[in-house]
């Protein structure tokens, strides 16, 4: 028997542990006052009055205080209160958790109205709410964990200290103070969301329990604050209403009331816990007009499908939906079954049919983690606008995918939807795009995108899956799944694209990785401005060329332009910059999806550029006159079949290429083409001071091209235009005689031939002055010897007479050899006969 009953107990707490439902949970009905005020509990067939209480010199607030507090399901506790009193605070200091599974009323005395009074419910060793958890009361309702609640007389009512009969303030509440406990939790238990996606991607929450949750919506706030708070597959409910979560280890938060509503702010020095949402739980303030919600903490979760959402599901405005975090926000994964299958997410969209806007989403913390499908999106469904959704983290990561689409940042317009997209803004330190994850504002429908703006030291976009490249793009698209005449109902890619803007340090776009501003539809793509220091595009995968594309594909939409600013561009390894009407991975169109619209144009400033193994910089069109291509770099060097083309295809006219550089190299059959099919070749123009490897072709050749041909013949050829630096090689040079005269009838023959004598003809004007100088003229030698001490020496050994008593100057009139081969000059010849001994023939064999 013992046995048997053991194993009983085991099952059961098997049972509970596969339901992760505490057993504290289950626990029955305890509203045991402590007698420090005159609080009273009167208990009929499942409902509690409680009555009594202190009220301060008549004032608002009425004050009761309970050893135990704990509802089972079913049953009710009801605050009995007077006319006047605006808050009704309640303190439980028995140091056990309450654990609430039925309902929480207020009510006027005498009346069976709600009322409008605040209800403060506070508990520092936690508070459980069960799956049958509900809230009855007329005003905003705040359950916590603090030690204690703070006036502005400066007086507390403390939950940890009590004492009898208090001395209790007339006061508004002015905050919630933490210390003593700082692991006590909130936890509110449930079943899950039981979220479904309908197919326009829009969430049926038909069959979403409303958890904990206001049964008459008033539009008040419901706020949870506790060292930590959990969402076990729980629910909160408020519509139109707030919903504020706090984790807060230690110290205050201040409690305002603006327009009537409480609100809960920071104060400094706070320390935060850890918030989490886990097995399909789900915050709500989804309404006519979309309700608020702030979350605090220091790292908070959403796991394995849960979600925050504030829609708008009619003509109201949509609300404000603050995450903030001093550590990291993670979301992600999904739930997968019959009755619950949707993403982790965090969501403010227009509802379908609503005519409202959408609310705004923003985001402030350390760090953001997406993965595994986790989604954060602010959309339209209906004729409403989209909101805005604004990220501020020093780490950005989105990685991965879920069967119900990749994770990633979002502001769509979805199908048949008229209302705009709202601004996607992302600031952080670094941002990390890989596994498929995807950021991006795009149409599906009538209305036009937002834009998308990224401003972050480092960027990188790599990789993706079988499903679709890591992107972040702004796009319009025309989903090719849907029939025609439902997709032009539906208006498919009708609206027009956002524009695009990332300025960084750094950009890195790897292994398929890409950033676009594309169309698929009927609307036209948008800009795309890339500010950065260095760029680099390099590798592909199964789903295309990593690179940056502006392209116009499928429909009849034209392309957007794409203009590229930095320091260093390096293209390699197969990627791309594109604003062609072709996809990536089907550059032949073998599949059929080019696009009709013209296309963008490409314009890059960047001081270095590398294209290296088959990198390109392509404007190839299929209609259209656009598609031009405008680069201005001090070095373009192009290896191992790189490519920059403006070809056209069918009709389209080639585009044109204007390029300016200092020096333009081009190896292995890497070639700059403006060819044409059926149409007019393009426009090369290249102005460089140095052109090597690459030369005109009048047709593409295995060697590195300059090319602007059209099939259809020479009449229909573009044009190449070279321009070098202007070097005339003959310039400087003197020209030389071609014949010598007879230099033998000019020279006097002193000496005999076989003495080895010889004659040297040289050119005028020596070498140049500077290596880099062509010749000019004669370069005369000038004596660069410093030779004043020479003179100064001769000066001062000179024997010449001073100017009044100098004799003048004679030239020599001949001169004497002696017989030691010494010269004499002599001032005058005397008349002497030829035979005079004196008189030495010149010999060749007397040396000086």
């Amino acid at each position: 028997m013992l046995n048997s009953k053991k194993t009983k107990i085991l099952l059961f707490f098997t049972f509970c542990l596969v339901l992760e439902t505490p057993l504290k949970a289950l626990a029955q009905t305890q509203l045991n006052p402590d007698n420090t005020v005159p609080t009273n509990v009167n208990s009929i067939s499942g409902v509690h009055d409680i009555t009594g209480g202190s009220r301060p010199n008549n004032g608002a607030n009425l004050f009761h205080s309970f050893q135990y507090f704990s509802i089972q399901s079913g049953d009710t506790a009801r605050f009995i209160y007077d006319t006047g009193i605006n808050n009704i605070i309640t303190r439980i200091t028995g140091g056990s958790p309450s654990q609430i599974n039925g309902t929480i009323q207020t009510l006027l005395n005498g009346t069976n109205n709600i009322g409008n009074a605040n209800l403060f419910l506070i508990n520092p060793h936690g508070i459980i709410f069960g799956a049958n958890a509900k809230l009855d009361i007329g005003g905003s309702f705040i359950g916590s964990t603090a030690d204690s609640i703070k006036f502005a007389d400066g007086r507390e009512f403390s939950a940890t200290n009590p004492t009898v009969n208090p001395i209790l303030s007339v006061n508004v509440p002015l905050g919630l103070q933490f210390g003593s406990h700082p692991t006590s939790t909130i936890q509110v238990q449930g079943s899950g969301n039981n979220l479904r996606l309908n197919p326009d991607f829009s969430i049926d929450n038909s069959k979403r329990p409303p958890g904990l949750s206001f049964t008459t919506p008033n539009g008040q706030t419901l706020a949870l604050v506790a060292g930590k708070v959990e969402l076990n597959g729980g629910n909160i409910t408020v519509p139109q209403g707030r919903v504020e979560l706090w984790s807060v280890n230690q110290g205050e938060v201040a409690i305002t009331n603006p327009s009537g509503q409480l609100q809960l702010q920071p104060t400094p020095g706070i320390n935060y816990g850890n918030i989490a949402l886990l097995n399909a739980a789900s915050v709500d303030t989804s309404g006519n007009s979309g309700g608020s919600i702030e979350v605090r903490g220091q790292n908070v979760t959403l796991e394995n499908g849960s979600v925050i959402v504030t829609d708008t599901t009619g003509n109201g405005s949509g609300g404000i939906l603050n995450i903030s975090t001093s550590e990291a926000l993670t979301v992600k994964g999904f739930i997968l079954n019959p009755n619950n299958q949707v993403s982790s997410g965090v969501l403010a969209d227009v509802g379908s049919g609503a005519s409202g806007d959408g609310g705004k989403i923003t985001i402030t913390t350390k760090t953001l983690q997406m993965s595994n499908g986790g989604q954060i999106s602010s959309g339209t469904f209906g004729t409403g606008n989209a909101g805005e959704l604004n990220v501020t983290a020093e780490n950005v990561q989105v990685s991965g995918i879920s069967p119900f689409g990749p994770s990633g940042l979002f502001v769509p317009v979805a199908p048949g939807a008229t209302g705009n997209g709202g601004n996607l803004t992302v600031q952080t330190n670094k941002l990390q795009v890989t596994d498929g994850g995807q950021i991006f504002t795009t149409t599906f429908g009538f209305g036009k995108a937002g834009d998308l703006k990224v401003f972050a030291e480092d960027v990188e976009v790599i990789g993706g899956t079988e499903f679709g490249p890591s992107i972040i793009a702004a796009t319009t698209i025309k989903i090719p799944t849907i029939p025609e005449p439902i997709a032009t109902f539906l208006g498919a890619g009708f609206g027009n694209a956002g524009n695009l803007m990332i300025e960084t340090n750094n950009l890195r776009v790897a292994d398929g990785g890409q950033i676009a501003v594309s169309t698929s539809g009927n609307g036209s793509a948008g800009n795309m401005t890339i500010n950065a220091n260095s760029v680099e595009l390099t590798g592909t995968n199964q789903s295309g060329r990593s690179g940056l594309f502006a392209n116009a594909t499928v429909g009849n939409g034209s392309g957007g332009d794409l203009n590229v600013n930095a320091n260093r561009l390096v293209v390699r390894d197969g990627a791309t910059i594109n604003v062609s009407n072709f996809l990536s991975r089907d550059p032949e169109n073998r599949r059929g999806l080019a696009g009709k619209g013209a296309a963008g144009d490409i314009t890059v400033n960047s001081a270095y550029i590398l294209l290296a193994n088959q990198g390109t910089i392509t404007a190839d069109t299929n209609a259209g006159d656009k598609g031009n291509i405008r680069i201005q770099s001090d070095t373009l060097p192009m290896l191992r079949g790189s490519q920059i083309t403006t070809n056209a295809r069918n009709s389209a006219v080639g585009g044109n290429i204007n390029i300016t550089t200092n020096t333009l190299v081009a190896f292995d059959n890497s070639d700059i083409t403006a060819n044409a099919q059926k149409g007019f070749g393009g426009r090369v123009v290249v102005n460089a001071k140095g052109v090597f490897g690459i030369q005109f072709s009048p047709q593409p050749t295995p060697d590195s091209d300059l090319t602007a041909s059209s099939d259809l013949g020479a009449e229909f050829n573009g044009t190449v235009e070279l321009n070098t630096l202007d070097v005339d090689p003959t310039s400087g040079l003197v020209k030389l005689p071609t014949n010598f005269s007879d230099r033998s009838q000019q020279i006097a023959s002193g000496c005999s031939a076989t003495r080895q004598n010889r004659f040297v003809v040289s050119n005028r004007g020596g070498l140049p002055a500077n290596p880099t100088d062509t010749l000019r003229g004669e370069i005369v030698w000038h004596d660069v010897r410093d030779l004043s001490n020479e003179v100064a020496n001769s000066t001062a050994n000179s024997s010449y007479q001073t100017a009044n008593n100098q004799e003048p100057i004679v030239e020599a009139q001949g001169l004497i050899v002696g017989t030691d081969g010494s010269i004499q000059l002599l001032a005058s010849i005397p008349k002497v006969t030829p035979l005079t001994p004196w008189q030495v023939s010149p010999s060749c064999d007397v040396k000086p």
